[in-house]
């Protein structure tokens, strides 16, 4: 109850060579480690023991004006790999460049979007942008009714907080086809919580705390937390899928004769 936690919020990147400098003793992150990152941390005598907390999703954003509210999967693809640049080639009515718009070019929501629609070597087209932040990706979007964003689920998946409820009035959430391994393939769908724990979203990730710990110290207990009920709990209710759902008994009396 009394330890304190020193959080950093960095790219995917950053965090991982934080983890193999020994400067971080765990990190957060929507991916597993490499073999090549595993073995240099094994070579330091590290203890590495990886734990998935969560699952959350990419979510695209529009302009609030913007008459496109659907995107298919295909379509996005066609868009980050240069094959379309403007939206009547992916089903619009507008001649307007479309503009891509990123948080920064080392993090995990770049990473899975090269992963998904990109080969190997492949670059992202001219018309992507680095808006340095999560933030200031929204606000971009804002501004440019022909821009598309991409950020995490986690930034706007909590709907009781005001700060996602201010993003949610300068930005719509698009819809994107469901996943065809769905109960619900063929439908367009937005990135809600019961989406994504259904499998119906296709566009979701895991989060997985890593940690180098080689002693039970305040990281295990840490990741220890975030994995047990009460970890669980705090991610349900943040918006996001926990890995373990928290069950929820239902007491009902019994009738009086």
């Amino acid at each position: 109850p009394k330890a304190e936690l020193n959080a950093l919020y960095a790219t995917e990147d950053e965090l991982v060579k934080g983890l193999q400098q020994d400067s971080l003793r765990l990190i957060i992150i929507s991916r597993e480690l490499t073999e090549g990152e595993t073995a240099f941390l094994r070579k330091q005598q590290s203890r590495i023991t990886t734990t998935q907390i969560a699952s959350d999703a990419i979510v695209a954003i529009l302009h609030p004006e913007n008459p496109m509210d659907s995107l298919t999967m295909e379509q996005l693809g066609k868009i980050v790999r240069g094959e379309a640049k403007s939206w009547r080639e992916i089903g619009g009515n507008s001649d307007e460049a479309v503009s891509l718009v990123f948080d920064a070019p080392t993090s995990s929501t770049v990473r899975t979007i090269r992963e998904r629609f990109l080969k190997s070597g492949q670059q992202l087209p001219t018309n992507a942008f680095s808006a340095t932040n999560q933030e200031k990706v929204v606000e971009y979007v804002s501004q440019d009714k022909n821009a598309i964003g991409f950020i995490g689920y986690c930034h706007v998946s909590d709907r009781d907080s005001r700060a996602v409820q201010e993003v949610l009035e300068r930005a719509k959430l698009a819809r994107l086809d469901a996943a065809d391994t769905s109960d619900l393939s063929g439908s367009f769908i937005r990135p809600y919580q019961n989406e994504i724990a259904l499998g119906r979203y296709p566009f979701s990730r895991p989060i997985f705390i890593v940690s180098r710990e080689h002693f039970i110290g305040l990281g295990t207990g840490f990741a220890i937390y975030s994995a047990g009920e009460i970890g669980q709990r705090i991610i349900l209710k943040a918006g996001l899928v926990p890995k373990s759902m928290p069950p929820r008994l239902i007491v009902l009396p019994e009738k009086e004769d």
